[in-house]
């Protein structure tokens, strides 16, 4: 077995989130536009693209990576687990509780943590055999942008958001140590 890389994972994650679908609907719940790789350091750039971007997105955020290693003998075993954000909103909707909740206009921030937890949990990411995704916690919060002009804030509130974390199992690596190795 070895470990398979961040963006691979990245990747298949998000041709899986382009797959998933609107309930009682064909229509897709991201458009490709919509579903987004950022870094942490480009944050700040994800948050005012949802301020600005109209339609449902999913902006995916590595949070990180641990290994967890072993050493039995002369072997050391190590385990790799990817951290990732996943930032959600529903379409730019003036109705914040049924922006969050959702109704017969819009899908709803919480049904949308729902479905994509619903379909990355314990999936087995295409073409990445040891890659596993396991829901952590998850939150919601509003995103606004105060430093506009107040006429600007009337058209353009904010937005509601779900951040969603997940753990990836990535696979694991032994190696043989010592002096022989």
């Amino acid at each position: 077995m070895s470990f398979s890389s961040k963006n691979d994972i990245l990747a298949a994650v998000r041709t899986l989130l382009l797959t998933l679908t609107v309930p009682a609907s064909s229509d897709p719940l991201f458009t490709s536009d919509g579903v987004k790789v950022f870094s942490q350091a480009n944050l700040q750039a994800a948050f005012e693209e949802l301020l600005v971007f109209e339609e449902r997105a999913c902006f995916l955020v590595t949070t990180g990576e641990e290994f967890v290693n072993q050493r039995s003998g002369n072997v050391v075993t190590s385990k790799k687990t990817v951290s990732l954000s996943l930032l959600i909103c529903d379409q730019n909707y003036g109705e914040r509780m049924a922006a969050f909740t959702g109704d017969s206009e819009t899908v709803g921030v919480s049904p949308m943590s729902e479905i994509i937890v619903a379909a990355l949990f314990g999936k087995t990411l295409t073409s990445l055999p040891f890659a596993v995704v396991l829901p952590l916690s998850g939150d919601s919060f509003y995103l606004s942008n105060v430093q506009r002009s107040n006429e600007e804030r009337a058209e353009l509130a904010g937005r509601e958001c779900w951040s969603q974390e997940f753990e990836i199992y990535a696979g694991s690596d032994k190696r043989e140590i010592g002096r022989n190795a």
